[in-house]
């Protein structure tokens, strides 16, 4: 997949590849509930590389960021509607510019290619 996009810095940045279907794992909690609904501390779904940054991007789904009845629905959506998640964000890449997709939830970010270390 690869697309030219105009960042902030009015360099060309390139779309090398992305991961539908993610989720953060490790030791920590990933949410909490209360009475039955509640939130999910980390909703992101997608990585996308580009030539400068790794972006850390929430597709928005139906429940994406949301614990119900204890149940946290962004891990069940990572690993039943992977496909769902991929089709929206091919959608949201090819319609919105970079800066609009990482602006569109609170918890997107990225890191610059050059701060990751090997």
């Amino acid at each position: 997949f690869n697309k030219v996009i105009i960042t902030m810095t009015n360099e060309k940045e390139n779309i090398v590849g992305y991961i539908a279907g993610v989720m953060k794992a490790g030791f920590h909690i990933r949410g909490y509930s209360f009475l039955g609904t509640g939130k999910v501390y980390d909703p992101e779904n997608a990585i996308v590389i580009t030539n400068k940054r790794v972006l850390f991007i929430t597709v928005p789904m139906p429940g994406g960021d949301k614990m119900i009845a204890n149940i946290d629905v962004p891990l069940l959506q990572s690993l039943i509607a992977r496909k769902d998640i991929e089709n929206k964000l091919k959608e949201m890449l090819s319609s919105m510019p970079l800066k609009q997709i990482l602006e569109s939830h609170p918890k997107n970010y990225f890191i610059n290619i050059l701060d990751i270390k090997k």
